[in-house]
């Protein structure tokens, strides 16, 4: 039977799949807490078969979790660029909690001025 393992990290467990997030293809994170009080044999290994869409999450889901954050909270009219960006620093950071509660802990004012700089300028070169 094939598993995903959860890892121990920093402040918890996760499964983090670089591959994939990179591919944006595939599960590419668990977090732990949802895998609390699920049937399995162990509480860090995932049957593959057992896993449903409400127990992982894609590429496509952290980025549409960054993106709506990102409205909701800076209503800015960001670039596919600085979402992608953040995305990235998010699926880095995240180790044991959802993505969604990652991006509500931290204040990104300053990143996100600094990747619309840098992103607005490349735009302006072209």
């Amino acid at each position: 039977m094939k598993y995903y393992e959860l890892e121990h990290t920093f402040n918890g467990y996760c499964y983090k799949n670089y591959d994939n997030f990179k591919s944006k293809k595939g599960v590419c994170y668990i977090p732990e807490y949802n895998t609390i009080s699920k049937d399995y044999e162990t509480e860090y290994k995932i049957p593959v078969d057992k896993i449903d869409e409400y127990t992982y999450y894609t590429y496509d889901d952290i980025y549409n979790d960054t993106y709506y954050q990102l409205k909701h909270f800076y209503d800015e009219d960001f670039n596919d660029e600085c979402v992608e960006e953040i995305t990235e620093i998010v699926f880095d950071m995240i180790d044991w909690q959802h993505p969604s509660s990652l991006l509500n802990e931290i204040n990104w004012s300053e990143d996100i001025k600094e990747i619309m700089n840098r992103t607005n300028k490349k735009e302006e070169l072209k």
